[in-house]
């Protein structure tokens, strides 16, 4: 038998999501569906033998959830996909792998292929009543070829902080809880993604984090040694472009309450004595990978990449953050005087990705130039991987006041194309989960069906 064309399989794959979907509709959704009409039968049972009336209802409503499972649903896509996989000569057998290399192939042709989206805003996450902490929860949602991740549950996402510094975790690396929506009682009576209503493993992510990973002295915890003239050595971990003179250590005292404004926030490694670095006039800073430090970075997880500055003494110039081939410039006099800004390589586009800001050399680097007054202090090097939950992925990063347990924010996802729209790409969740996703589009090539 020769082999199906791509059209003819992709055809085969929308007659089959074509029938998932219609035992979905028949479950919930039509006018007499499976959810109504057992509830109706069960609100009007008035009979000795009613216990056995509900176990056979219970029976069917069991029935059509299965039909609708992941694991029934996976299966019947797997030999499809195995056959579009075969038509595109790729060697791929299991059915995520197989999706993992077609939202590359989709993504990477002339005139990228699709399928219909569905239409998601992403919320961001913003505080409900007046948290304590003033810091931000980061949200990625474009995946590495700069689609979005369409994986994500339709519904209000909630983060608490379980643990602050007062019950058991370091200052702003404070543990949150987050929550979905409440769990339905099958298929039947809600249509959900994977069990991703409970998750606490968010945590603040501060330049410790960054030294976890292989970076070093990110929080300029370790001083410069401004009697020495050598670029390489006198800031550990860094390597100074121009000169010492041109940069100097700047320590507040926990203790006795002073300098508190000369740092961003603290780390454990800092103790009492936190502290920043000051450019005095135009120079740079730079770890480099494989010669000053080594991090293997994870192809698969975007990463948060940010810095703390201040201006001072009405300083103009510009500051610009680089991460191999991503950078990220600011004027310094776009922040107030004596305030604290934050620069972070925008989460606008797939930037966090690794394969978007790989280079050779792949250097980590701050720089000031066309300082005309002032000095500015940077603090706080942050590269983080994010952690991904419902889909997309998250990085919890406060500010210079730290969350406390109770802390809420909340973010809420909505989509246009939920229920005889975009099926598709629903069914190939459904089945294969938070990466069953392809690229999408409101024009899509490959249509669903009719």
């Amino acid at each position: 038998m020769s082999s199906p064309s791509e059209t003819s399989v992709q055809n085969q794959i929308s007659a089959l999501t074509r029938i998932l979907n219609e035992v979905r509709r028949f479950g919930n959704v039509n006018t007499k569906n499976v959810d109504d009409m057992v509830n109706s039968l069960t609100t009007i049972l008035e009979t000795e033998y009613a216990p056995e009336v509900t176990a056979a209802t219970d029976a069917i409503r069991i029935a059509v959830s299965g039909a609708m499972s992941q694991a029934t649903a996976s299966s019947m896509f797997l030999p499809l996909l195995r056959a579009y996989a075969k038509n595109l000569g790729f060697p791929e057998t299991s059915a995520q792998d197989i999706l993992d290399r077609l939202r590359r192939d989709f993504a990477e042709r002339g005139t990228p292929e699709t399928v219909k989206t569905r239409g998601f805003t992403f919320g961001a996450a913003t505080g409900v009543g007046s948290p304590t902490g003033d810091g931000v929860i980061h949200r990625v949602t474009l995946d590495r070829y700069g689609h979005p991740i369409e994986s994500a549950t339709p519904e209000v996402k909630t983060f608490r902080v379980l643990q602050d510094v007062n019950s058991g975790v370091s200052k702003h690396q404070e543990s949150f809880a987050i929550r979905g929506d409440l769990s339905p009682r099958d298929l039947v009576d809600a249509f959900v993604g994977e069990d991703r209503q409970v998750d606490d493993g968010l945590v603040g992510v501060t330049a410790a984090d960054s030294n976890q990973i292989g970076f070093r002295n990110c929080s300029f915890e370790s001083i410069l040694d401004i009697a020495s003239t050598d670029l390489v050595t006198a800031l550990p971990g860094w390597r100074i472009g121009t000169a010492v003179a041109n940069l100097e250590t700047v320590s507040g005292d926990l203790v006795l309450g002073t300098g508190l404004n000369d740092f961003y926030r603290e780390i454990p490694a800092e103790g009492d004595t936190p502290r920043s670095l000051r450019f005095k006039v135009n120079d740079t800073i730079t770890q480099r990978l494989g010669r000053d430090v080594a991090v293997d970075f994870d192809p698969d997880v975007p990463y948060i990449v940010q810095i703390a500055f201040k201006r001072e003494s009405s300083a103009t110039g510009t500051i610009t953050l680089t991460l191999g081939g991503k950078s990220v410039a600011v004027a310094i006099e776009s922040v107030a005087d004596g305030v604290w800004g934050e620069l972070f390589i925008p989460i606008t586009a797939s930037d966090q990705w690794f394969e978007t800001f790989n280079a050779d050399p792949l250097d980590l680097k701050i720089a000031v130039a066309t300082l005309a007054a002032g000095t500015v202090l940077v603090d706080d090097v942050i590269v983080s991987p994010m952690r991904r939950w419902d889909g997309t992925y998250w990085a919890a990063i406060g500010g210079r006041t730290a969350w406390v347990v109770g802390d809420e924010l909340t973010a809420t996802d909505t989509v246009t194309s939920e229920d005889n729209d975009a099926i598709n790409q629903l069914w190939l969740i459904r089945a294969h989960g938070y990466d069953g996703y392809l690229p999408s589009d409101a024009v899509p090539t490959w249509l669903d069906p009719t």
